[in-house]
Order: C-alpha cells, then structure tokens, then sequence
C-alpha cells in the first residue's frame, strides 16, 4: 500500500435537518487497496466533527447531533490509517442547512414611534426569538404592502411616508422542512401618517343685521393637514378669536370708512404654524347704497381684491347681490 493514491470520497447525508435532531453522513471509496486501513474524517469548514476508522472496506459513519455550528459546507478526508505512504483525498464539499423552527416574532420601528409626518421615512423590523433561513412577508390592513421589500430579511423601509401608508402593520416569519411549514405572526403595530399642515387661505363676507350693524364673516381655511388644527383670527398680530378645524368662520364687527387694520389667519397642528396673506380690510359706501368689502394684501396695496357687491338699506339690510 506505500505510495499509493486513494481516490476521491463520496460524502453522502441530507442537505437539511432540524437543529437538535441526530443525523447520519456516509463518506466512502469507490475502491479500497487490499489489506488498507481507511481513516475517514469529517471537517465542517476547518473544523474536525469526528473522523472513523475502517478496517474491512465499509465506509466511513458519521452521526451527529445537529448543532447551529454545524451550519456550513461539510467535506471528507480519507487516508491511510498509520500509513503516511498513502496522499489523502478529499470529497467535494457539501452545503448543510440547519432549520430552526420560526418562533415568537415581534414588529418594531424606526424611529420609535407611531406617529409620522408626511415625507419621513421609516424602517418597521420584523425579529424573531429562534429561526433559521425565514421567508418574511408583510402585511398592511390584512392586505400585502405595495412597497417592495426583500423577503430574505426581516426589514421593511418606507422612504417617503404619504397619509396612504397609515394603518395596521403586521409581519409573519416563516421556514420549512421536509413539507412542514414553521410560521409566527407579529401582533399588529399601528402606524399614522399625519398631513402636513399647508398655508391657511383668507376670504371674507359682509353682512348687516338690519340696523345699521355691519360684521366681517372671515373664513379661514387649509386644505391640507391632520387635525387637531387650531386656528387664530389675527389683528395687527394680536388674537381676536380661536376655533378648531381646518375650515372655520369669525364674525367680525365692522364699520364704514373704517381701517380695520391688518387681518390674518394663523393654523398651528401642533408642529408647523402657517400664516394666511395678512388682509387690510375696510368697508367702503358706494353710490345708492351698494357696499363692497374690499382686502388689499399688505404687502402690494396697489392689488385690491373685492368682494361681491350687494344693496345694502341704511338699516342694514341685505337686499340681493348688484351687478355694476
């Protein structure tokens, strides 16, 4: 047997198995010298699992208890048993899985919040307790996210937030092995996008209540934002009147030929304070008892704009709109 050359191994076992589970691996010869002693060791990557002495030409057997370090690419060495003569040969490696069962998933986000503002981003994080090898899958108002996302982690970002990505999120964490699917499901993590809050707009009505007693019905309102949104009435930057909404409405008394000086709508939600254009606003007395109100914006007086002209009696009252 000096000299002599043993031909390649043969390393044969499952490509999986459950972590804890005992397995078999087989590492043999195609042919054995007569008379030669074969030493059989196994390595996972660099690392000796065990090795086997055969006497009478069987192959080498392994048995091991799966471990999670037993995760790796496995190989066979086969030699001469005390016999240096003989060059050791060595199998192809072979890729071994260890399947820990998916269990106990848990969501949680970052930031850690629940709340977001439009344009944010957010990374929502599915874990796991124990599992191996996981499939994830997400899950939005009980229908699949549209954002994409790779399965193979348990990750999912949202670059820029929009009020569509509000809702209930939930993830499961799956494996398999041999047909049996292994899965866990997070408890629901609930996520709210607020809108941003945009510019209020300012608008205004002129009433009377038939005795000569004329009001301002000043409207403002933003079309955008996530209440709670609360809204000043300003004059000359001192608060009149506070309301709550997005859309509210201030009676403000008024007399004619009079500067009422600067009028402006203030919305806060809380983050963000928005100011309307701020309104000069007087009420002027035309012919034949026809009144307008009229705003000129405080920073270009030469753009006036006018409200619809109605008749209005000396007692103040509203007879219809004028056209003139």
């Amino acid at each position: 047997s000096d000299g002599q050359t043993l031909g390649k191994p043969v390393l044969l076992g499952p490509p999986e198995a459950v972590l804890g589970t005992v397995e078999e691996f087989f590492c043999e010869l195609d042919k054995v010298p007569g008379g030669l002693a074969v030493l059989y060791k196994l390595f996972k990557d660099d690392y000796l699992i065990g090795d086997y002495s055969a006497h009478t030409g069987e192959p080498g057997k392994f048995l091991i208890l799966v471990k999670h370090t037993h995760d790796g690419r496995f190989i066979c060495e086969a030699s001469g048993q005390n016999n240096t003569e003989v060059t050791p040969s060595f199998s192809d490696p072979k890729r071994f899985k260890v399947i820990e069962k998916a269990e106990a998933a848990r969501i949680t986000s970052e930031p850690d919040s629940e709340v977001f503002w439009e344009g944010e981003s957010v990374t929502l994080q599915c874990s796991v307790i124990s599992g191996t090898y996981l499939s994830y899958e997400w899950q939005l108002n009980d229908s699949l996210v549209v954002h994409r996302y790779n399965r193979s982690q348990g990750q999912l970002t949202i670059q820029r937030l929009s009020t569509s990505d509000s809702g209930v999120y939930s993830c499961s964490a799956s494996n398999h092995f041999n047909g049996s699917l292994y899965s866990t499901s997070t408890t629901a993590l609930v996520v709210r996008v607020k809108e941003q809050l945009s510019e209020p707009e300012i608008s205004f009505q002129v009433i009377g209540d038939g005795k000569g007693i004329f009001s301002a019905l000043v409207t403002c309102m933003s079309e955008r934002g996530t209440p709670p949104v609360t809204i000043h009435l300003l004059k000359n930057n001192r608060s009149l009147a506070v309301e709550h909404g997005l859309r509210v409405v201030f009676s403000v008394p008024i007399h004619l030929n009079q500067d009422m000086g600067l009028v402006q709508c203030q919305a806060t939600d809380g983050t963000r304070i928005m100011h309307s254009k701020p309104q000069n606003i007087t009420v002027d007395p035309q012919s034949t008892g026809i009144y307008h109100c009229e705003a000129a914006n405080a920073f270009n007086n030469v753009t006036r704009v006018q409200s619809p002209k109605r008749l209005i009696s000396k007692e103040g009252n509203c007879v219809g709109p004028v056209s003139v």
